[in-house]
């Protein structure tokens, strides 16, 4: 889609004789070069136009965001969510399809999700919006099911090595949510409805006036979630005499996430480009969470009345802008602030040890600065970003009535990074210095609450380096390698709602990881990818099951993981308005544990699958829209043991949907059946999955441009 933008010849004046003042290495400068060949243009053309037209008509490409993480030496994917997401689908369904990504789900729609990467643990995927961590330590883990896909313009996937600073410690992939651009979408909404009680509404707005653009997005859904599934008694699933049909309890909820964002380009920014660069750009994006359900326990201890409650709100500002000097130079600047409130009630004690009531609060506040420059004589973009959080998470016991004390931490980041192009060769390189002060130690002595302890530092730092060669015709050959870190999270150090115990002696996560391997991707619409991976991680941190009813973080001594990824795309035409288009993705791995115990060594590392695969036929014919999907995965264990009876089957799902255009493109009428032949079937850490579902939805209004853009749910 191309953008329009008409430019006054009084500002292209004033740029003009502002060129040698602002501008004295000019001749070095592409985009001086660049500005000063449009003035000459446009004094040249007003011999030809009639004299009431006094702009210049500039056309260009719409910047594609797949192409700018091509461009990196990192291997990444680029999916597309917004209005065009499907509204029974989590934003967990949409980024499963990913090749090298898992995700952990605790049962169907709106259930607890985490997402992990090339056999990684789900702390050690950094979840952000907007290029902002949303993880805190009191949370540990980003729960996908409450960011809703219609609220994000796309997800930016980044898999293995990161040479870009996303804030703290390096980690195994990123998922950066980004929020549409604030531009002008006409009233979007979407009612659904299907099996299990389920009912979803959505909306979307957007408008602009002068300098100020606003968008507003929002997302209300319940469902009882009451569907039936396959109990094994905690059985081998080749021992079926025990095994019996239930109904999944306690798996009611509702959720509403609304999302607001207000962009600002300063009138003196447009018209005074000499001193802003045209380019100062101030952005507010707020978001608020509220999500109440049952918690429903695990495949053979089914809950009543276990609740779980969270209210979240964040505030965050950001600013861009690029100063026009001999050497363009970026500033780029954020702030934020997330209050969060965690209800959990289990006052009858149907899960864990012991009867709990509690409310938590978190208070995460934190600010970021970038500051990069382009040096065109070297070919290089040097950068350097600093970001620090601080957290505070303060529990309640309701039951008795007691506050306990605060606990905080701080994060500190600096990062300096680099990218040199020779030619057809770009060398990314960075390091990165990460620490983390917390003042809880555990427990004093033995029956004394927990207490303030002195602070307690934790650091990281380490190089990570990235090479990206263009062989021509669209082939990319990459290779990356680096460090990865994580420090324990709050609920891992000190237990929560009395399921997970504590245990302060957890040491951070730190290990080595490195990739190599091919994009190919020409004008044509096809695409493929294929990259091996590989990483050792010392004292990886996991869930490890320590009684019937509880759970504990340990130490691993050390994790081994290989594997190899592969996804392709291509869309055919073969004649007047029909197109198909063909998506797979396929992920070989191996996890170990190979460190010194006799027990456990060789052993394979819990709820890692070590076969994935997506495929997917979509067929287009005018107002006609038709998918058909399967998503298939291995065997796996869900203990350290690997026993006989922890052990979940292979499984293969498949879905289809079909929808159809009325009034002109601006009614769609959609119908998805899930699990079409009815497998019972468990997720990786054993919770049920719903069999067969239906949902219909019913959407009227004009589809946002950013998004008829790229029809395409992922590159």
């Amino acid at each position: 889609m191309a953008l329009v933008c008409r430019v006054p010849m009084a500002a292209l004046a004033a740029v003009r004789s502002a060129i040698p003042r602002f501008f004295p290495c000019a001749a070095l400068v592409p985009a001086s070069l660049l500005l000063v060949s449009l003035v000459s243009t446009s004094s040249r053309a007003q011999t030809l136009w009639p004299t009431p037209l006094d702009t210049v008509r500039v056309v260009a490409r719409r910047p594609d965001p797949l192409r700018a993480l091509e461009r990196r030496s990192a291997f990444g994917s680029v999916v597309v969510l917004g209005d065009l997401a499907p509204a029974g689908r989590d934003l967990t369904d949409i980024l499963d399809r990913t090749a090298g990504l898992q995700v952990h789900r605790h049962g169907g729609l709106g259930s607890f999700a985490l997402a992990s990467m090339r056999g990684s643990t789900p702390g050690q995927v950094l979840i952000c919006v907007d290029g902002v961590p949303v993880a805190s330590a009191g949370d540990g883990f980003v729960d996908l099911a409450r960011l809703p896909a219609s609220s994000f313009g796309r997800a930016e996937i980044y898999r293995g090595p990161q040479v870009a600073s996303f804030g703290g410690p390096p980690a195994a992939g990123v998922i950066n949510l980004v929020t549409p651009d604030a531009i002008a979408v006409p009233l979007r909404s979407t009612i659904a409805g299907g099996s299990f009680g389920t009912a979803i509404a959505r909306g979307q707005w957007g408008g602009v006036r002068g300098d100020v653009s606003a968008f507003v997005s929002g997302q209300h859904r319940r469902s009882r979630g009451d569907f039936p599934y396959l109990n094994r008694n905690g059985t081998d699933f080749h021992n079926t005499a025990d095994d019996r049909i239930e109904r999944r309890a306690n798996n009611r909820f509702q959720d509403t996430a609304l999302l607001w964002k207000g962009t600002l380009r300063p009138w003196r920014a447009r018209h005074r480009p000499g001193l802003f660069g045209n380019a100062l750009r101030v952005d507010y994006t707020g978001q608020r969470f509220d999500r109440s359900g049952g918690v429903p326990g695990t495949e053979t201890i089914q809950t009543r009345h276990v609740l779980f409650e969270t209210d979240r709100t964040r505030h965050q500002f950001t600013l861009d802008d690029r100063l026009p000097v001999s050497w363009p130079l970026h500033l780029e600047a954020a702030v934020h602030r997330e209050w969060v409130l965690d209800h959990f009630d289990n006052r009858d004690g149907e899960v864990g040890l012991a009867r709990v009531d509690t409310e938590n609060r978190t208070v995460d506040t934190g600010w970021r600065w970038t500051f990069s420059v382009v040096i065109p004589p070297l070919r290089q973009e040097p950068r350097v970003t600093i970001d620090r959080r601080t957290e505070r998470w303060t529990p309640y016991d309701r039951l008795r009535g007691i506050r306990d004390f605060t606990r905080s931490r701080e994060h500190q980041t600096v990062s300096l990074e680099d990218r040199l192009t020779l030619g057809r060769l770009t060398c990314e390189a960075s390091y990165r210095k990460a620490r983390a002060i917390d003042n809880y130690a555990g427990p004093i002595g033995w029956g004394r609450p927990p207490e303030p302890s002195a602070p307690r530092r934790q650091r990281h730092e380490g190089p990570t380096f990235g090479a990206r060669v263009d062989c021509g015709g669209g082939l990319l050959v990459k290779a990356n390698r680096g460090r990865l870190a994580r420090f324990p999270t709050f609920p891992e150090l000190f237990g929560q709602n009395g399921v997970q115990e504590g245990n302060p002696a957890l040491r951070p996560e730190h290990g080595i990881q490195w990739d190599a391997g091919i994009q190919f991707g020409p004008d044509s619409p096809f695409r493929l990818e294929a990259a091996y991976f590989e990483s050792v991680v010392e004292d990886q941190v996991m869930l490890v099951q320590n009684s019937q009813r509880t759970v504990k973080a340990m130490n691993l001594e050390r994790a081994w993981v290989r594997g190899v990824e592969s996804s392709g795309f291509t869309r055919i035409e073969p004649a007047g308005k029909i197109a198909i288009e063909l998506q797979g993705s396929f992920t070989w791995q191996e996890a170990r544990d190979v460190g010194p115990s006799v027990t456990y060594r060789g052993k394979e590392l819990p709820a890692l699958p070590g076969r994935e695969g997506f495929a997917s036929l979509r067929l287009l014919r005018g107002a006609w829209d038709g998918r058909w999907e399967i998503s298939a995965r291995s065997a796996h264990y869900r203990d350290r043991y690997n026993s006989p009876q922890k052990r979940t089957p292979a499984s293969a799902v498949h879905a289809a949907s079909l929808g159809r255009a009325l009034l002109r493109d601006s009614l769609h009428l959609r119908f998805e059946a899930q699990n079409l032949f009815d497998r019972r079937i468990e997720d990786m850490d054993g919770f049920p999955l719903p069999g067969r579902s239906f949902l219909a939805e019913i959407t009227y209004g004009m589809a946002s441009g950013e998004h008829d853009a790229s029809r395409t749910k992922e590159q």
